[in-house]
């Protein structure tokens, strides 16, 4: 690398998706829909921006990228706050089917321009997810360090735990803890929420919260051809996933009568359409 004669120059890349999603299964302890994780933008890009200054000292940010979804790519209330950030740049993919397109590729093509062109030394990215593999190698292959800021999620059936790959691959890797993401994260109800063990034994309370935690970790890991065969099979969910959905409820909930199932199929399909 030579374009940056000696001194050092790093840029974030920030998966929101995926780091919102971590960030709310280590906070609650499940994952919730976006709409339920209450946070102040600006607070949480600060977070990130001070964990990735102890994994680069003695360097120059150039930015710090958000990588999010947005209908037609016009930004919603948050991101335009967020994009209004010093040194922050917001690049939006789009939401169809009620999935994200476009977004990883935006935080690929950016990692490898900024590579090429020797615009960084290092790279810190917030991110779990495998599909970043070959951009962060070909990162590394024009002589940048890239870094890995990862979120330990306490059950990893809950989806959204770092890929192991990306551990293996990175030069080095940051975790942060449910003490990183509880200080900025809240709910509507305003309470970290606790195990189930502890809540109110309301049957279709305990059904709703589970099917929106099993809603949001199965469109985050469908493509959108999947999630349109989905809903043109409605009101009949798939075999397949019909029967995950029914395992973790008897595993979560501890009973699955017929009455049941009816509720958790139903506000399966609410939440959906949420």
């Amino acid at each position: 690398m030579t374009g940056l004669a000696g001194s050092r120059r790093y840029a974030i890349f920030v998966d929101a998706g995926a780091a919102i999603a971590s960030g709310s299964a280590a906070s609650f302890g499940r994952v919730l829909p976006r709409r339920q994780v209450g946070f102040d933008p600006a607070d949480l890009v600060a977070a990130l921006r001070s964990e990735a200054e102890t994994m680069v000292p003695d360097s120059e940010l150039l930015r710090l990228y958000w990588y999010d979804g947005s209908p037609d790519r016009l930004p919603t209330e948050r991101q335009a706050r967020l994009a209004k950030l010093p040194d922050l740049k917001l690049r939006l993919g789009r939401i169809s089917g009620g999935g994200q397109k476009g977004v990883d590729g935006l935080l690929m093509l950016d990692l490898i321009t900024l590579s090429l062109r020797d615009a960084i030394t290092d790279a810190v990215v917030v991110t779990g997810d495998e599909d970043m593999l070959d951009a962060i190698e070909a990162a590394q292959e024009h002589g940048v360090r890239v870094h890995l800021l990862a979120t330990r999620v306490p059950d990893p059936r809950m989806g959204h735990k770092t890929a192991e790959a990306l551990i293996a691959v990175a030069d080095r890797v940051q975790w942060l803890g449910p003490d990183f993401w509880t200080k900025l994260f809240s709910t509507p109800e305003k309470k970290r929420l606790e195990p189930d063990a502890d809540r109110p034994p309301v049957r279709h309370g305990l059904v709703r919260d589970f099917a929106e935690e099993f809603v949001g970790s199965w469109m985050a890991s469908a493509d959108l051809s999947a999630q349109a065969e989905v809903q043109e099979g409605r009101p009949f969910i798939p075999s397949d996933i019909d029967r995950l959905l029914l395992k973790g409820a008897a595993e979560r909930l501890g009973w699955l009568d017929e009455p049941t199932k009816r509720a958790l199929r139903e506000a399966f399909w609410e939440t959906l359409d949420a």
